[in-house]
């Protein structure tokens, strides 16, 4: 995953409440960001911690919004909604600490990463002419 494409996912609009069967009620929520299988693994897991009822839709979504369904108990809608803010925020926290680079998640500036690539270059070139058999 290049880092500088990497955009995380965060809710979106408002949710999507739905009258269910009995007292229990669907619920809605929309995300915008890189869904990427990892980030739906922690995500995933999270969700399952909590024990909450809820999966991205199966559906392709074309706008690069995707859908969270789940359902609830009506009274506890808030504290539903606050528990998948959490769980995306966890998911997107491991990711960030699985997958970026520690240079990036520390703010080292792009000038001191490009010098430590030209240095490390600069080993491999003279590894390369250590290397090197001389030519007939």
């Amino acid at each position: 995953m290049a880092s500088n494409d990497w955009q995380p996912v965060e809710r979106v609009g408002a949710p999507r409440f739905v009258a269910g069967v009995g007292n229990r009620i669907k619920v809605e929520v929309r995300t915008r960001g890189w869904l990427s299988r990892d980030w739906r693994c922690h995500f995933g897991r999270q969700v399952s911690a909590q024990q909450l009822d809820a999966r991205y839709s199966s559906y392709p979504c074309w706008d690069e919004v995707q859908r969270i369904e789940g359902s609830c108990v009506e009274h506890d809608a808030e504290r539903y909604i606050e528990m998948i803010d959490a769980a995306i925020h966890y998911a997107n926290n491991e990711l960030r600490n699985d997958a970026l680079p520690a240079a990036i998640l520390h703010g080292a500036r792009p000038e001191r990463q490009g010098c430590a690539v030209r240095q490390r270059q600069a080993e491999l070139d003279q590894l390369a002419r250590k290397l090197a058999k001389p030519e007939p």
